[in-house]
């Protein structure tokens, strides 16, 4: 019952959002490391 409902569903999409934003800042570390003289306040992902 819980499986199929909202608040799983729910549930599901902040944890994968967590890890979205986890990798997305592990990126932003790597490619700043590589390009040191990019602006780290410009560099944005959209969550798409």
């Amino acid at each position: 019952q819980f499986m199929g409902s909202e608040e799983h569903k729910r549930r599901l999409a902040e944890h994968a959002l967590a890890g979205y934003e986890r990798g997305a800042e592990e990126m932003k570390g790597v490619v700043l490391r590589h390009y040191p003289r990019l602006d780290a306040a410009k560099l944005v992902l959209p969550l798409d």
